[in-house]
């Protein structure tokens, strides 16, 4: 593998890994929507990496933090979602 490829490979990784930290935050967080605890956080390992998250809601709308990236879903985002 060329160094292009490889990290091309490890940006899927990553993107993958961002989208299933995504979909639980808005399992975990929709279950929570209209209690007092609404915010979760945690860590995902990924071979020798730690990727660490943090999400919210936070006035009808869906914060989440993954390292340095930011992701803010609606809550009409988060609905699709739930409902498929």
């Amino acid at each position: 593998m060329n160094p292009d490829d490889v990290f091309q490979h490890l940006q899927e990784i990553l993107n993958l890994a961002d989208s299933v930290i995504i979909s639980k935050c808005i399992e975990v967080l929709w279950a929570k929507k209209n209690g007092d605890d609404t915010s979760v956080s945690g860590y995902l390992k990924i071979g020798d990496m730690t990727v660490k998250f943090f999400a919210q809601w936070l006035d009808e709308e869906l914060h989440v933090w993954i390292e340095d990236d930011y992701y803010h879903f609606t809550r009409e985002e988060v609905e699709k979602v739930i409902k498929g």
